[in-house]
């Protein structure tokens, strides 16, 4: 008599009689059986009803699948901006950029004394930051996107094969860590708990 046992890896309900395999010769058989014992014709009305397929191209795009409702495009009044800081300047504001000095400072300030034991830690020349140094700190972050160097601290080498002084002008190594160290966006006890 032929056992029954669970296949695991399909579904715990599902019963399947071993005995029954003896009647085929191959795995394409049984295969084969199984799909001609099934109705095909209404599982492909089910599919087509669900979507309408249409052709697709630059000429007739994809039709939208939910309905959108709004004033798209820019806010922002872009007419007398002549260069690439004003553009960058409708994104980060000064609102959020002195958002961002008093986190940061305030973040420092109840942080680095956790650091300051070590004795020759960095952390003992912190001073508060400001909204113009939070903007060189920035656009040095998006010249490093646009010079690739293997390391950090490469972009403040002195060796003249690989020398990049812009960096060292706007900033020096020490303190571009420093703040690197401390940047802080908002309070911890701010965020909900339940966020990753």
């Amino acid at each position: 008599m032929a056992q029954k046992r669970k296949l695991d890896y399909y579904d715990d309900d599902f019963d399947f009689d071993t005995g029954s395999l003896s009647s085929f010769e191959s795995d394409e058989d049984f295969v084969h059986s199984m799909s001609s014992s099934e109705d095909d014709s209404s599982d492909e009305e089910d599919f087509l009803s669900v979507r309408q397929w249409c052709k697709i191209d630059s000429s007739s795009p994809a039709p939208s699948q939910f309905s959108f409702i709004g004033d798209v495009g820019m806010k922002a009044c872009m007419t007398n901006i002549s260069d690439s800081l004003e553009y960058f300047e409708l994104f980060l504001t000064d609102e959020i950029v002195n958002h961002i000095v008093t986190e940061t400072n305030i973040f420092a300030a109840e942080n680095l004394n956790k650091f300051k034991s070590k004795e020759h830690s960095q952390t003992h020349h912190w001073s508060e930051t400001n909204a113009n140094e939070l903007r060189v700190f920035f656009a040095t972050l998006i010249l490093q996107g646009l010079i690739t160097k293997p390391t950090v601290r490469m972009f403040w080498s002195k060796r003249k094969l690989i020398e990049t002084p812009s960096f060292s002008n706007l900033m020096s190594l020490r303190r571009f860590d420093l703040i690197m160290q401390v940047i802080h966006f908002d309070r911890n006890e701010n965020t909900d708990s339940s966020h990753p």
